[in-house]
């Protein structure tokens, strides 16, 4: 089982996650319901505004079966036609009824998460096992992320809280060996340092292609990556590339092989 524990002197703490959805939830809803186009399109990328907030529905909606103790029969592959299948049969692209959609399922999470421990397990698609924290801090991180591309593509404004995004870097952390795409990291060893400024800090090392995640790093580590919280939670999501932030600093790399720590993103497949 991969447990989201603390990662460092910074807690990773459930219920901090579930606190922010209210308000997240609130800001998320007033955006889509202020799109006066919901079939303009997102930017790079297949969707429009009203596939990405009926994706939201439908993430919420998994998030509340996984808390209940489904099992899911989603296995690597499937993932983009599931969505597309479960955005299909939701059948709603107008933004006041998806608004309202989207708020009844967060409500509704958060009423059956409300006695239900941080540590109960949860099984994932992919057949990923972790606990019910992290499904916490994945509700609020498709939120922000999703409420990011809606209102890139509608021209809203929509700023990402640093402490949410610090969190939910935090408590994704275990999970990023699956994020790893093995014909990128086969026969590679190497070890990386993350910073979240202000946040957790953890290595992710690569022994011949096997990766794991390390609390405190048990050997020496190649490259030193220093994020940004918000630039940390972008670029893992794939809205934003190493390249781009280096000349801001919200992102700077350094150790015994910096060039290998740029080319960390090249590693990974988007969440």
């Amino acid at each position: 089982m991969i447990e989201t524990k603390p990662l460092s002197s910074v807690e990773i703490d459930h219920a901090r996650a579930r606190a922010a959805l209210p308000a997240l939830s609130q800001r998320v809803a007033a955006l889509v319901r202020s799109v006066p186009d919901p079939e303009a399109p997102i930017p790079n990328s297949e969707w429009r505004i009203a596939d990405a907030a009926a994706h939201l529905v439908c993430a919420v909606g998994w998030h509340i079966e996984f808390a209940r103790g489904w099992q899911s029969p989603i296995v690597p592959g499937e993932g983009a036609a599931a969505n597309a299948r479960m955005i299909a049969e939701l059948g709603e692209r107008q933004p006041g009824p998806l608004a309202k959609l989207y708020l009844d399922r967060v409500q509704t999470y958060l009423d059956v998460t409300e006695t239900l421990p941080a540590d109960k397990p949860v099984y994932f698609h992919y057949g990923i096992v972790f606990t019910l924290s992290l499904v916490s801090c994945l509700a609020m991180g498709e939120s922000m992320v999703h409420a990011y591309d809606i209102a890139k593509a509608a021209r809203k404004p929509w700023s990402i809280d640093p402490q949410a995004a610090s969190l939910f870097m935090g408590a994704i952390a275990p999970i990023v060996p699956f994020f790893l795409l093995p014909d990128k990291i086969r026969g590679l060893t190497a070890a990386f340092q993350f910073q979240i400024r202000g946040g957790p800090s953890y290595v992710v090392r690569i022994e011949d292609g096997m990766p794991s995640v390390e609390a405190v790093s048990r050997g020496p580590v190649d490259a030193t990556i220093s994020l940004d919280p918000v630039a940390a939670f972008l670029l893992l999501y794939g809205r934003v590339t190493q390249w781009s932030l280096l000349p801001t600093g919200k992102v700077m790399v350094w150790g015994r092989k910096p060039l290998l720590g740029m080319k960390y993103g090249s590693l990974q497949a988007k969440p």
